[in-house]
């Protein structure tokens, strides 16, 4: 058997990737397992790899942002959203109290206090984001487009981390892992239909049309790729 694949031998545009058919399909060892994917979100994080510029940007709008608003509201909380203005109704579908547009109101939702502050675009100073926050509450950092190829954006949080250190705000410096506790919670979380926002369905071969459309800040939630066709006898 054999598939269909997206290829990345350089650093560029989506011009760069490449779709190879025929390629073989992997053979596990007697210690793994093979898993099929039938479909593939289409994220910034992608972006960064192909262009070779690190870490990650998501507003409330985007893949993370969204399930964040989602999952916030069914804990009971009173969330406020900031993101494009087009893109406000859908944040209010999905749980959020109220929106608003980060090119001009971001100061306007600033002005209040939270218990939590999501900081997903990194671009924000510290000190503002602190006098929003409640004395005892929690500044979580998710991603950040500033950084150089060495440090991948990460010398910003670590910087936050050390400034904070001697307040009463907790800082959390947002790392990708996954532990069976987390599953279960977020499993028992999603009984009751939650689902990710579907921008698109696209075929694989249409990578390239998708991350065009990711880039420029077009895509609500999730772009998905799909790959149930891609393995060939």
């Amino acid at each position: 058997m054999t598939m269909t694949a997206v290829r990345h031998r350089r650093y560029g545009t989506p011009e760069s990737l490449e779709i190879a058919s025929g390629l073989p399909i992997p053979v596990a060892a007697t210690d793994h397992v093979l898993v099929r994917v039938h479909a593939a979100g289409v994220s910034r994080g992608v972006v960064h790899m192909m262009t070779g510029s690190p870490i990650l940007v998501l507003g409330a709008s985007g893949g993370v942002g969204s399930f964040a608003v989602k999952l916030a509201t069914r804990w009971g909380a009173d969330v406020t959203a900031v993101c494009s203005a087009r893109k406000a109704r859908y944040v209010l579908e999905w749980g959020a109290t109220r929106s608003f547009d980060y090119r001009e109101g971001l100061s306007a939702a600033l002005d209040d206090t939270y218990d939590v502050i999501l900081d997903c675009a990194g671009g924000t100073p510290l000190a503002r984001m602190r006098s929003s926050l409640q004395p005892y509450g929690t500044l979580v950092f998710v991603g950040n487009e500033t950084g150089g190829a060495l440090t991948g954006g990460y010398e910003r949080p670590f910087a936050y981390q050390l400034r904070m250190t001697r307040h009463s705000q907790r800082f959390a410096n947002l790392l990708v892992r996954t532990s069976p506790q987390d599953l279960d919670l977020l499993t028992a979380k999603a009984r009751g239909g939650l689902r990710p926002h579907l921008h698109a369905v696209r075929p694989l071969a249409e990578v390239r049309e998708s991350l065009n459309d990711l880039v420029p800040g077009r895509v609500v939630g999730k772009t998905a790729l799909t790959l149930t066709e891609t393995a060939h006898h």
